[in-house]
């Protein structure tokens, strides 16, 4: 989400940066992006395996030299019947062995990369905010809302424990969860705390240009503040153009490992 302030940064420091994204759909306009819309944790192997050989078959790109950083955005689809989907929900466990596979895969073909995984949102945020917008109330009866919440923070969690269990960390590679929504408990809503679907594309559930532009701006921020510092409740209806201002002394995307005092 945030490619296009690296992109920036990189041209006026005489950089190069390869893998973003060029125009809309699949196929060659996509770059190094290989996530695929609808998909659920049990792709994220495949996906490792993709971004793997894209990565490989640039001729442009030192593999063993250059730094990489992976974006790792999943689980909205996971909840199933809990929230949108007709099949049942993937569980904690399941949840967890399929992105430590895809981890696996990444950490022994991908020198030199950080994969930050983005903190699961609460459901409010995004599952169920066309049922807030519209009616003011959640979409599921309160044995199910608990469910939901219960599973979304299971998966949250599970991120959390992939990065402080350490298996994934070595000075060639690293995993580093951004937490900038995890205490969301309701739909988007402006400065002025009204609800506001211009976050949301039509369909409520997936976002707008104005709400990926938001997360890219709050996600940078989390990128440079250190592990236990981050921030968890960003001010997502702050739709300023400025943004997290890097300088001599923090420069350095932030790791488990370069967060110790």
């Amino acid at each position: 989400m945030p490619l296009d302030i690296f992109r920036v940064i990189a041209e006026t420091t005489g950089h190069k940066l390869y893998g973003g994204s060029t125009g809309i759909d699949y196929g060659v306009h996509t770059g190094f992006n290989v996530a695929v819309g609808g998909m659920k944790s049990t792709d994220i192997p495949r996906q490792a395996r993709d971004l793997v050989a894209r990565i490989k078959a640039n001729s442009e790109i030192d593999i063993n030299k250059d730094w990489k950083l992976v974006s790792l955005w999943i689980g909205t689809n996971d909840v199933g019947t809990l929230g949108y989907g007709d099949e049942p929900p993937i569980s904690k466990e399941t949840y967890k062995s399929e992105i430590e596979q895809g981890l696996k895969y990444l950490k022994e073909n991908l020198p030199r990369t950080i994969v930050s995984i983005i903190g699961m949102f609460p459901a409010q945020l995004l599952q169920e905010a066309a049922s807030i917008l519209k009616t003011g109330k959640r979409m599921r009866d309160e044995t199910n809302q608990k469910k939901l919440d219960s599973l979304s923070n299971d998966y949250r969690n599970v991120s959390f424990e992939i990065q402080d269990e350490g298996n994934f960390n070595t000075k060639e590679f690293t995993v580093v969860v951004q937490p900038f929504a995890t205490e969301y408990s309701s739909v988007y809503v402006d400065r002025i705390g009204n609800y506001n679907s211009s976050f949301y594309a039509v369909d409520l559930f997936h976002l707008s240009k104005l709400g990926h532009a938001i997360l890219a701006k709050n996600y940078w921020q989390n990128l440079f503040e250190p592990v236990g510092k981050k921030t968890t409740k960003a001010e997502l209806g702050d739709t300023t153009s400025h943004i997290y201002e890097l300088d001599e002394k923090n420069s350095f995307i932030k790791t488990v490992g370069n967060s110790k005092e």
